[in-house]
């Protein structure tokens, strides 16, 4: 799949991601909207041989999601599971906190590389030491899908902004936490979300191939008989 560019909206940088680890062999699956509090967890991975699992808090905001994605996979690099909460820390506390924040970093230089960054137009000709305005952040964060948050987090790794800016528009804000829309969305591209479209491939492949019957393949997929086609088709990359 090409990478998205700079035109391309935060669901289809998600989607690319996902579609990656899913085809590098990790079950991604999603909680459904509205069953867990973001403030309780953003997402959290287990760590298996064959097939690891990265699940993510479906009410979470759609950037939010994609770099728990790539927080959780730096987990599963590292042989380590993980349950990502909303905590954000400036410096590590306990072997625990530093883990995360290792993860955090390496989530951050997948979906930010250094080269890209360095090189973006509006982070060459930004005046060095004035604070980014939040306009100013969404803007040039948004080719690589992630929050104003997550991009100014990686400009002060970088060194070129001041951790004390960074403090700064954090407490300056309401709250960390964005959630995505309510409305639940078409009903089959919301199943395959939850279930995980790799997980939904190999089940629907499975029924096609006669390993198993249709009650069953229904039953694995949560959904009646009947549904099972139009299932497997959205859950195509």
């Amino acid at each position: 799949m090409p990478p998205p560019t700079s035109a391309t909206d935060e669901y289809k940088h998600l989607n690319y991601w996902t579609n990656a680890l899913e085809e590098a062999g990790v079950l991604v699956m999603s909680t459904e909207r509205g069953q867990v509090a973001v403030e309780e967890m953003r997402a959290f991975s287990l760590f298996f041989d064959l097939v690891p699992v990265i699940m993510l808090n479906g009410t979470d905001a759609t950037r939010g999601r994609l770099f728990s994605l790539l927080h959780e996979y730096a987990h599963l690099l590292l042989h380590t599971e993980g349950l990502c909460d909303t905590t954000t820390d400036t410096r590590a506390t306990s072997p625990d906190r530093a883990l995360e924040a290792r993860c955090n970093a390496l989530a951050a230089a997948m979906l930010m590389p250094e080269q890209a960054i360095l090189t973006s137009p509006l982070v060459k000709r930004h005046p060095a030491g004035q604070p980014w305005s939040l306009p100013e952040l969404i803007e040039a964060a948004q080719p690589f899908g992630v929050s104003a948050e997550a991009f100014l987090r990686r400009l002060v790794t970088l060194g070129k902004v001041p951790l004390k800016h960074y403090q700064e528009f954090r407490e300056g804000r309401d709250s960390p936490v964005v959630r995505s829309r309510s409305g639940r969305g078409n009903f089959y591209y919301t199943k395959a979300r939850d279930l995980g479209k790799g997980y939904v491939r190999r089940v629907s492949g499975a029924h096609r191939r006669a390993l198993i019957d249709s009650n069953t393949a229904a039953t694995y997929l949560d959904v009646k008989v009947g549904q099972i086609a139009k299932l497997a088709e959205v859950s195509q990359v």
